[in-house]
């Protein structure tokens, strides 16, 4: 009876070949993206990255994580950012290569950090690339998916073909081994529709396309589709993991001379490593048992113990090496930082030399210049209190000045308004007693006579009105400028009689001479005086006077 393959089994080695050709091209877009970069940079700095680089082609880790720590350290003596930059990229991938991935992100996270800061986008996005695949490679498939979507989401559209069909093919690769093969369709198409010209990714791009159509179930469409490719593309009959799959496709048809034939090919090809052969005598191992040949099924078996075995202790040879690069790089940052300490030393010792000669000339210096400057500043401050002095003798001369001016210029004012309120007094005195003579006169029949007794009642209603008084009035605020208006600001309740009062006792009239203007008694004029005082707050009606005078009403 013929055996079934186990398609599960082959299934699950598929998803590991699709992983690693994956983060393969994820990586080879890297390095190929360092080389135009490498022309704008130093040479020194260069030229190692250079020899780093070739080392590490080479599987020798150890010697290319020495040449770069060397170009890490020419680079920062000159803040070469870009070859810092490939440094620490670099690294990464030689602890990815050794299986560190803890280490291997660290120093992509610090390439990161140097490209945001410094570089262009073009290098934060071939970072970002470089981190999901390795995540890919850790098997954290959610955080790979997340990252290259991001990435992808940034480049859509752009002009670099290469770097967009790599990044699509990751997510089309990431989301057929979760199965979701609607979603994985589109970016499966750009990836062949960007990359499908390019050699070097044909066998990326076949071997994802067989992948989704062996999910969606067509075996046959899968089959042909590898036979084709390698009948289209006469080097994938040579490739490795193109014979793998024509023998995965084959199997799964029940196809078993043809996956013997086409595994033993794949295995005849040199440069495949161990998960390769253990993958591929896993695959004999099922198709011999559906040949019934049991005795060659059990020795590709054994193949595969054999092959784990080399694979579990090339792994531990891989992380003792990660492990002595990690101490090797301990020791040279160990040498540099006593170097670092001898010469920071020497040079502090150098320095307190220097600074102490130095303090020693500058104080000599210093001394003369400051005795000198001290002498020269007394002789300012000097010159400078004799000219305040002089400006301030000055200014009080000037201010005695305006001050006996302004004391001139009032007394003349109220000189002018005490003869002006003289006159029209004497005047009006002089009118009312010839009034008083004339309405007693008995010789004079006033009723008799009409037109005099209209004439002395309109003299009489004239010395009682306030024509004249507002032409004193005026008189008085051209000579006396703000005088009235700040009184009535201080004092808002004043009558404009009070007002006409207070007027007078400014310009220092007796309380007789302020009666016969204001046509009142004396008794009454004194009788004022003191409703006025108390009606401004004033205790003693004699301060009234110098109260007006002051500065508080005259500002």
């Amino acid at each position: 009876m013929t055996q079934q393959p186990n398609t599960c089994h082959i299934t699950l080695w598929a998803k590991c070949l699709a992983t690693r050709i994956t983060l393969l091209c994820a990586l080879c877009l890297a390095v190929c993206h360092a080389v135009p970069a490498l022309a704008a940079t130093s040479d020194k700095a260069r030229q190692l990255v250079r020899q780093a680089a070739n080392a590490a082609v080479h599987k020798d880790y150890r010697q290319s994580s020495a040449l770069l720590f060397k170009a890490r350290s020419e680079a920062e003596a000159v803040a070469d950012y870009d070859q810092l930059f490939w440094v620490y990229t670099n690294l990464g991938i030689n602890q990815a290569e050794l299986l560190n991935y803890a280490d291997a992100l660290q120093h992509f996270t610090k390439a990161y950090q140097i490209a945001t800061k410094h570089l262009d986008e073009r290098r934060v996005l071939s970072i970002r690339n470089n981190i999901a695949g390795l995540y890919m490679m850790n098997h954290e498939q959610n955080k790979a998916l997340a990252e290259y979507t991001k990435i992808y989401a940034d480049i859509k559209g752009s002009s670099d073909s290469v770097f967009t069909g790599g990044c699509a093919l990751n997510i089309a690769t990431l989301l057929t081994d979760k199965h979701q093969y609607a979603q994985a369709r589109p970016y499966m198409e750009q990836a062949e529709l960007l990359l499908g010209r390019y050699a070097e990714n044909r066998a990326a791009l076949v071997t994802l396309r067989t992948d989704y159509l062996l999910g969606t179930g067509n075996t046959e469409g899968a089959y042909r589709l590898v036979a084709d490719a390698q009948t289209k593309y006469p080097a994938l009959q040579h490739n490795a993991d193109i014979l793998y799959l024509r023998a995965r496709t084959a199997l799964m048809r029940a196809l078993a001379d043809e996956a013997v034939a086409q595994g033993r090919l794949a295995l005849a090809q040199s440069g495949i490593d161990l998960s390769m052969k253990r993958a591929i005598f896993e695959l004999l191992s099922q198709a011999y048992s559906m040949q019934q040949c049991y005795e060659q099924a059990l020795a590709c078996k054994d193949s595969v113990v054999a092959v784990s075995d080399a694979l579990s202790n090339l792994t531990g040879q891989k992380l003792y090496e990660a492990r002595q690069i990690q101490f090797d790089i301990w020791q040279k940052q160990q040498e540099i930082d006593n170097y670092k300490k001898r010469h920071a030393l020497e040079m502090a010792l150098l320095v307190v030399v220097l600074i102490a000669s130095g303090a020693l000339v500058w104080a000599l210096v210093v001394k003369t210049k400051n005795a000198r400057q001290q002498r020269k500043l007394a002789h300012m401050e000097l010159e400078h209190e004799q000219v305040q002095r002089e400006a301030l003798q000055q200014k009080l001369a000037n201010e005695q000045a305006e001050q006996e001016q302004s004391r001139r210029t009032i007394e003349q004012r109220s000189r002018e308004l005490m003869s002006k309120a003289m006159q029209a007094a004497n005047r009006n005195d002089s009118l009312r007693e010839l009034l008083h003579t004339l309405e007693t006169d008995s010789g004079l029949d006033l009723d008799k006579r009409p037109e005099l007794k209209r004439t002395l009642a309109a003299l009489r209603h004239q010395l009682d009105s306030t024509v004249e008084w507002k032409d004193f009035t005026t008189y008085f605020e051209q000579t006396n400028g703000q005088f009235l208006q700040r009184l009535k600001h201080l004092h808002p309740t004043l009558t404009a009689n009070e007002l006409r009062y207070l007027s007078l006792v400014y310009i220092n009239l007796s309380s007789k001479e302020i009666a016969l203007l204001l046509n009142i008694t004396p008794e009454y004029c004194k009788k004022k005086k003191q409703q006025v005082a108390r009606k401004m707050g004033l205790t003693d009606p004699r301060t009234l006077y110098a109260y007006l005078t002051g500065s508080e009403v005259m500002g």
